[in-house]
């Protein structure tokens, strides 16, 4: 992701992981301020945002961890070489970037779960993480991948194991009005042409709860993969 903002005296650039603060010459001389402050997303504690008043102008603080602004005034926060001045219009676009900013946040935290599964794997060979479909369950281990069919799928019995470099893609599929679908592709799978049956590189997903989870397994699937390429 990559975007601009504009505050009073200094423009904010949004770009990856980095949020980037250049202050023009006049907030330099007015504030005491380095001409460019770069501010890491998973070093921001708290965004402080505060409207322009009839005298002051409003602010955008970026708190970074283990800064503390309990006993900070207003305008100690609004001259800080990590927040930008705004005006009244200033102020709307700027709610747009801290809640683009807290959604990044949201995100990386996900992710960061998702690296600490799939090292917990790696760790262990023998471990696994299982998640439920409605036709059987997705098993996960350092190396493979397993599907193993309940009663309900009515195309396969047992299980089929799936060597991890083998698999080309996964795709969770919404339920809507049709059924939904975790499919695993991989190297060698020939479907079963016009069958009506539920292929064996499949399994059905009925519910919410069910495709949730299975975004999870994909997601893990995927990053034991990426872990395995940098080894």
């Amino acid at each position: 992701m990559t975007a601009r903002y504009k505050g009073t005296h200094t423009k904010l650039h949004f770009k990856e992981n980095t949020i980037v603060l250049t202050h023009n010459r006049t907030r330099q001389k007015l504030t005491s301020v380095r001409a460019v402050v770069e501010i890491a997303i998973d070093e921001i504690e708290e965004i402080i945002m505060e409207k322009q008043g009839l005298v002051q102008s409003g602010y955008c603080f970026f708190r970074r961890k283990g800064v503390q602004t309990n006993h900070a005034t207003h305008m100690a926060l609004r001259t800080s070489e990590y927040a930008v001045m705004l005006s009244k219009r200033q102020y709307k676009s700027f709610l747009k970037l801290k809640a683009a900013v807290e959604e990044m946040q949201e995100n990386m935290v996900i992710l960061d779960a998702f690296d600490k599964q799939a090292k917990q794997l790696l760790a262990d060979p023998e471990h696994s993480i299982t998640f439920a479909a409605h036709s059987g369950e997705v098993e996960i281990q350092a190396h493979a991948v397993s599907l193993h069919y309940n009663r309900k799928h009515n195309g396969a019995k047992g299980s089929l194991t799936i060597n991890l470099n083998d698999i080309l893609q996964v795709l969770v599929h919404m339920p809507t009005t049709e059924k939904g679908a975790f499919i695993v592709q991989y190297m060698g799978f020939q479907p079963a042409v016009h069958s009506r049956k539920e292929p064996a590189n499949e399994l059905s997903i009925k519910s919410a709860n069910n495709y949730n989870y299975l975004q999870e397994a994909r997601e893990i699937i995927h990053k034991l993969q990426d872990l395995q390429k940098e080894s």
